[in-house]
């Protein structure tokens, strides 16, 4: 994920779902203590930027540690570490309907496909009805962001 083999802008759209927060967890393996930065998020961030083309987008999906508590990502741990790449960006907690069962995993492909389809096709009706811009009650399984290059 630090290195892609693609040429330069190559992607109108870049999809990388589900990647940060192994990142994450890479780094805190080498280190003892707390980053506040991860150097592997950063150097991935990097990479998928520089296969983007001028004025491509990307969506990220990642999980919410608000919600699995161990060490997912913080909303300000991906906003700061995406920010810096893109000249726009947008993060929304998706996936905020009530969870069904005490054990069921509410995040599936079947949510997340939906949610990249609509935005590639610029159908917003699909969107808007899964995704939050504020997190209801601090609560939601994942993130969903889009970033332009």
């Amino acid at each position: 994920m630090t290195h892609l083999p693609f040429k330069e802008e190559f992607f109108d759209y870049v999809i990388a779902a589900h990647i940060l927060e192994v990142g994450k967890e890479n780094d805190l393996k080498k280190e003892d203590t707390q980053l506040k930065s991860f150097p592997t998020i950063n150097e991935t961030i990097r990479e998928i930027r520089r296969i983007t083309k001028k004025n491509g987008e990307v969506f990220f999906t990642t999980p919410n540690n608000e919600y699995y508590k161990t060490i997912k990502l913080t909303y300000s741990e991906l906003k700061n570490s995406i920010t810096p790449y893109f000249n726009e960006v947008k993060i929304f907690f998706y996936n905020t309907y009530p969870k069904l069962h005490k054990k069921s995993r509410k995040l599936n492909m079947a949510n997340i496909m939906p949610k990249i389809l609509s935005k590639i096709k610029k159908n917003e009706l699909i969107i808007d009805s899964l995704c939050k811009t504020k997190s209801q009650n601090n609560y939601s399984v994942s993130f969903f962001v889009e970033a332009k290059k």
